[in-house]
């Protein structure tokens, strides 16, 4: 396997409405590799069962609405993860180099607004010069996921809902179509918080950008 990757694939949020009504999924393991698994951190039930595993490693998967190659990953086991491509119709996500400078977080090359995240939350939203805003204030109006209850997080986490939330909550920010984790709900003395599925200050050397063609 040196030198090889171990499984390549593809999520479709939007796919050819011939094809199908929801979003698709396909993987394609290395020869003598078994058909991969498929993760999202946009939901709690994992399991994407293939419609149709085939004998050369290849499958087909119906995936919940909210999973997309941005907030997924193919999942090759001893091989690690691997990203999967975005679908032609949705936003355009890629591979972005992260590095750190005097500055802050800089994602190479993002063009402002454009969102720099990795499969399992975000980090922020490009700025000029590809300098990454990691203010939770930044990311503007959030939603919890499943109740679709709409709310606001300030800088130090506090979180203002628009309706009932409760403790475990996954918030997620909805930009474009493109649906990524910001977090879960947890309950402080002073109301709620968002405790960060994603550490700007622990983010890795490569991550994601969504959202500008």
């Amino acid at each position: 396997m040196s030198g090889t990757q171990p499984a390549i694939g593809f999520v479709a949020v939007r796919p050819d409405r011939r094809d199908a009504a929801a979003g698709v999924a396909f993987t394609l393991a290395a020869p003598g590799l078994p058909s991969p698994a498929l993760t999202s951190s946009a939901i709690d039930f994992q399991d994407f069962p293939p419609t149709a595993p085939q004998s050369d490693g290849s499958s087909w998967r119906q995936v919940p609405e909210g999973v997309g190659a941005w907030n997924s990953a193919i999942d090759a086991g001893a091989f690690g993860d691997v990203a999967p491509a975005a679908g032609l119709l949705d936003p355009p996500t890629g591979p972005v180099a992260l590095r750190r400078t005097a500055e802050g977080l800089v994602a190479e090359g993002a063009k402002p607004g454009e969102l720099i995240v990795t499969p399992d939350g975000v980090l922020g939203v490009a700025g000029p010069r590809g300098l990454v805003d990691t203010r939770l204030s930044a990311l503007g109006e959030v939603e919890v996921a499943i109740s679709g209850v709409k709310g606001r997080i300030d800088d130090a986490g506090r979180f203002t809902a628009g309706g009932a939330v409760h403790p475990t909550n996954r918030v997620m920010l909805v930009r474009d179509g493109a649906m990524v984790v910001v977090g879960r709900i947890s309950d402080a003395q002073d109301g709620w918080r968002v405790e960060r599925a994603v550490d700007p200050d622990d983010a890795p050397a490569t991550a994601l950008r969504v959202g500008s063609r």
